[in-house]
């Protein structure tokens, strides 16, 4: 991922990267696979420290009690700390719909992992990227629940090779572990996905790659250029948007400069600033919380509304939904570590569409 100045007003070209969703082959899961530093949606999570991976109670929802899900990971080193030659953001959230409320970042977490260019579980030298193989010469370190991708402290009684974070998802496994269990045709110590998706606890899983934005998309808009309320909107826009007050100039802005990549689902734009939706709930850098260590965090990407349409969820106006206008994420601007911790927690915001007040 490229860092970005946002004061450098004079550089022609964006340094905004952009994030799609791409659609994974029949026999390509590999590819989000640990070793090969994924960025990607939904599934279980690609841990990128393996030995000291979260466990189910640490990502459980203040509100309802239930395990987070993967939202997204974003595999975005930093060049200038020899601490960060490999570095992911996840993006955890909890799948229960009464636990959004608008404008709140309570059902959220993020947690940012890094490490070193030596370190005792990757290769100094880059992945083979193009190799279905290449993923077993990666071994594991701990073993992960076959159903959610958290530390697996439980196994099979029969085999002994399938771990589970709990006794209720080796009971949900069991269906389809039981055709192998027993047999060597999953090896659990290639770190293989085996294919059981429990669509309840997680997202659809996607790659997500990343392209620089057109600077040309990165114009603000003048005042004379402002659309007037709903006076520019196609239907099918208008329909998308039903519960938003389309009148302002961030709502104006944010529809304009992402008009030219309409399927982004993610905007990194490192030390920059967010692209606000509605100017309500916007966040001052000032207001932004520190990190635990003391230093400050800066703005590092955001989540767009369009990711809703890979999710498989279902959102209503007339009540509580798995929705946003944009997740903002700020990270720590020194991407400290504290002894004995692999994974930092960082701050999300969450601004939601400005609603039509009746």
């Amino acid at each position: 991922m490229a860092s970005s100045d946002s004061e450098n007003s004079d550089n022609s070209e964006s340094s905004i990267e952009l994030g799609f969703v791409q659609r994974l082959e029949i026999g390509q899961q590999w590819r989000l696979h640990r070793c090969y530093f994924p960025s990607k949606i939904g599934g279980k999570p690609a841990w990128l420290n393996p030995k000291d991976i979260p466990k189910t109670d640490d990502l459980k929802c203040s509100l309802c009690g239930k395990a987070m899900a993967l939202l997204l990971q974003i595999y975005a080193p930093n060049d200038d700390n020899s601490d960060t030659f490999h570095r992911t953001i996840y993006v955890f959230c909890c799948k229960s719909e009464s636990c959004y409320e608008h404008n709140s970042n309570i059902p959220f977490r993020v947690l940012r992992c890094q490490l070193s260019k030596d370190n005792e579980f990757y290769d100094r030298n880059p992945p083979d990227y193009e190799s279905p193989e290449y993923f077993k010469s990666c071994k594991n370190f701990i073993e992960v629940c076959r159903v959610c991708g958290f530390a697996g402290n439980k196994t099979c009684s029969r085999c002994h090779k399938a771990s589970y974070c709990c006794k209720e998802h080796q009971t949900l496994h069991w269906k389809f572990h039981k055709v192998t269990c027993g047999s060597d045709s999953h090896d659990s110590t290639a770190g293989v996905d085996d294919g059981f998706f429990a669509g309840d606890l997680m997202f659809p899983e996607y790659e997500i790659v990343m392209e620089t934005e057109e600077s040309n998309s990165c114009d603000v808009l003048s005042q004379d250029e402002l659309p007037e309320a709903n006076g520019q909107f196609s239907p099918s826009e208008l329909e998308q948007f039903a519960n938003v007050n389309l009148v302002g100039q961030e709502f104006s802005s944010f529809r304009k400069i992402t008009a030219t990549s309409p399927d982004q689902v993610l905007r990194y734009d490192k030390a920059g600033s967010p692209l606000w939706c509605s100017g309500d709930n916007k966040l001052s850098s000032d207001k932004v919380p520190k990190c635990s260590c003391g230093a400050d965090r800066y703005f590092e990407f955001q989540v767009m509304p369009q990711l809703l349409n890979y999710l498989n969820v279902q959102n209503t106006i007339d009540g509580p939904s798995i929705d946003w206008g944009i997740l903002a994420v700020f990270t720590c601007s020194a991407d400290c570590q504290s002894a004995g911790q692999s994974y930092h927690l960082e701050y999300l915001h969450k601004q939601d569409f400005e609603q039509i007040q009746s």
